[in-house]
């Protein structure tokens, strides 16, 4: 499994975003209409044991499974072995012949420009 967790500033917004060899997903908490959480909320301590259960009963009944490396990924023991004792690294091995070939399209589309603009409230508008 991996995950990210992400805080803004405030806090205003918790996120967790993991992933399995099956399945990945997100949580956000926060306050819908806006407005700071509490300041000793943290989204390793709200968000990922939240994610954890979901993604035990997503997982209830399947076989475990393994991520499987990509072509070009070796792992190597971590820097400070009696820091992070067992621990493997994942690097991109220098002479994996596709490590830095991507394809990109030689006759892209423009991008989209956007412009700003002003809202202008509707009296029928059902949620006013």
């Amino acid at each position: 499994m991996a995950g990210k967790t992400g805080t803004s500033n405030g806090p205003k917004d918790f996120w967790f975003v993991g992933t399995t060899p099956l399945y990945t997903g997100a949580v956000w908490v926060g306050k819908q209409k806006g407005g700071d959480m509490p300041v000793n909320y943290y989204s390793g301590e709200v968000n990922a044991p939240i994610w954890r259960r979901m993604m035990e009963l997503a997982h209830a009944g399947r076989s475990v499974t393994q991520f499987t490396p990509p072509p070009g990924i070796v792992f190597d023991e971590a820097p400070d072995p009696g820091y992070l004792p067992g621990v493997k690294m994942a690097f991109l091995d220098p002479r994996y012949r596709d490590a830095a070939n991507t394809t990109t399209e030689a006759q892209a589309p423009p991008p989209t420009v956007y412009r700003e603009t002003s809202y202008a409230r509707v009296s029928s508008d059902p949620g006013l």
